[in-house]
């Protein structure tokens, strides 16, 4: 997928599609079935009144593993969120038994009042692997920044480590949800919950999720 801001009531904001996600077809060798997705930016938020559905880069992948990637060179949108990115990149293959799933981007930031966040890089990564002898899979999954400063503040990084922001809203880094057989990582989620702001909901700066389902 491009880059998509629709409104759930049905005006579209901006759309600049591309290709979608593809339905499973079938098993693969060994019977081990692949699937992930890789997302640049996620959200589903309300500004003004009026609920909007956020997609920057989408990509994602079923049963058959083959690789899929989507760029975008840069996105930006005006206040009241105003967000930019360059770079953006989203990546899913399945192969050789492991589900791998990746987004990436440089020079993230997002201003809305009460809350800054920029970053010169943030990455997020999910993989399951598939050990085919004895039928056990195993998940796994990291964020890396090349800084992060939150209001002003260098931000050190932890497995999901949660910022509150008085009056604002809250701040999950490196969020992990690790299943037996899945992997599911998001970088960043936002979370905007004050109704007197411009701006609530939630957003994911890259998301990502790998699975595996190993049946030998």
């Amino acid at each position: 997928m491009g880059t998509l801001w629709t409104s759930r009531n049905g005006v579209a904001a901006l759309l600049a599609a591309g290709s979608f996600f593809t339905v499973p077809l079938s098993a693969v060798a060994a019977d081990i079935f692949y699937s992930g997705r890789a997302t640049g930016v996620d959200g589903q938020t309300t500004v003004g009144g009026s609920d909007q559905d956020v997609l920057i880069a989408d990509t994602a992948m079923s049963c058959q593993g083959l690789p899929h990637d989507e760029t975008v060179a840069a996105f930006s949108n005006p206040a009241p969120a105003q967000a930019k990115a360059q770079n953006i990149h989203v990546h899913t293959l399945g192969k050789n038994g492991t589900a791998a799933a990746d987004a990436t981007m440089d020079n993230y930031s997002l201003n809305i009042p009460g809350l800054n966040i920029s970053a010169t890089g943030i990455g997020a990564h999910a993989r399951a692997t598939c050990d085919i002898g004895s039928g056990t899979t195993t998940a796994s999954g990291h964020s890396n920044f090349g800084s992060l400063i939150i209001n002003g503040q260098s931000t050190t990084m932890a497995i999901n480590k949660r910022i509150d922001i008085p009056n604002v809203g809250r701040i999950v880094v490196d969020e992990h949800r690790h299943y037996a057989n899945q992997m599911k990582v998001n970088a960043l989620h936002i979370t905007l919950d004050n109704p007197a702001t411009p701006m609530s909901g939630d957003i994911y700066v890259a998301k990502v999720n790998a699975k595996v389902v190993c049946n030998p």
